[in-house]
């Protein structure tokens, strides 16, 4: 406690380390519970049986044969919006004030 304290009181020209160490003296000690429930249902603790447990999760999911690879569907956010005919934007065009539609004109002829 007493080294944290003069940990950042040395640090108090460095504001990056300074408010790093206070942040975790205020927030203070907090309990990690490291368990995950195995294939037959078991806590498993123990630190390098966790690790081959998420070893074995991310080698299935990563490399999982789908059985619809012939058709891949894409998902997009971008809206189906179809390009405009040329009737249309002639139309809007003419709404246009003060001959802002003439550069308009001159691009579609």
């Amino acid at each position: 406690m007493k080294a944290k304290i003069s940990e950042i009181n040395e640090n108090i020209k460095n504001a990056k380390k300074f408010f790093e160490n206070s942040n975790q003296f205020k927030e203070g000690f907090k309990p990690q519970v490291k368990m995950l429930l195995n294939e037959n249902g078991e806590l498993v603790t123990d630190k390098g049986e966790l690790v081959e447990l998420f070893k074995k999760y991310f080698e299935i999911l990563l490399n999982k044969q789908d059985s619809t690879n012939d058709e891949i569907m894409y998902h997009i956010a971008e809206p189906d919006i179809r390009e405009p005919e040329q009737e249309e934007v002639a139309r809007i065009i003419e709404t246009l004030k003060n001959y802002k539609s003439l550069i308009f004109i001159f691009i579609l002829l």
